[in-house]
């Protein structure tokens, strides 16, 4: 970030405990991407569950991404102060997407640096209260879209009626099948 001063965010690779690689970037979340999130019903097919890969896929050379993931995040303190800081609206995810998006928006540039890597325990803070953990995913995806996107009203409320109905559908195969909820 030092030799790069139109860099506002800069990320690296997260790694499992065990050194597996984790989704350490993101594309931007569409009406249409969305259905290739990790838990959407039809991942198990395969053209649902490459798809889902894709859009999570940490590249192997330093490279511009739409937006890092939160467990690994600089932020230059001047970019910060010209988009502002996290938005206190999203509770505990998508707010790294959302900062991104304003990055993008102002004209800096989000970067990952996979050399870089750092070890995270994911789920480590939701793995207590999954349902609670995965019900405010969807909502803070909700209010994404909703932000973003504010002119599309009709099409929002579709996606939220889809978002509540897939947490109690997921939340439902989960309980009765004893899945550990690996929501998010």
């Amino acid at each position: 970030m030092l030799r790069n001063d139109d860099v506002g965010i800069c990320g690296g690779t997260m790694l499992t405990a065990e050194g597996e690689v984790q989704p350490s970037c993101h594309s931007f979340p569409t009406y249409g991407n969305i259905l290739f999130t990790k838990n959407w019903l039809l991942k198990p097919l395969k053209f649902f569950g490459k798809k889902f890969r894709k859009n999570r896929e940490v590249p192997n050379h330093t490279s511009d991404v739409d937006a890092l993931a939160g467990g690994f995040l600089l932020l230059r303190r001047e970019s910060l102060a010209r988009v502002g800081l996290l938005d206190e609206r999203f509770f505990f995810y998508v707010e790294d997407i959302d900062i991104s998006r304003r990055m993008w928006r102002a004209g800096w540039r989000v970067v990952i640096v996979p050399k870089a890597r750092v070890i995270h325990l994911g789920g480590a803070s939701t793995r207590r209260k999954p349902f609670k953990s995965y019900a405010w995913h969807h909502r803070s995806l909700f209010r994404y879209f909703m932000k973003h996107y504010p002119l599309l009203l009709p099409l929002n409320l579709l996606l939220g009626a889809g978002l509540f109905f897939h947490l109690i559908v997921s939340s439902a195969f989960n309980a009765i099948f004893k899945r550990p909820d690996k929501s998010c």
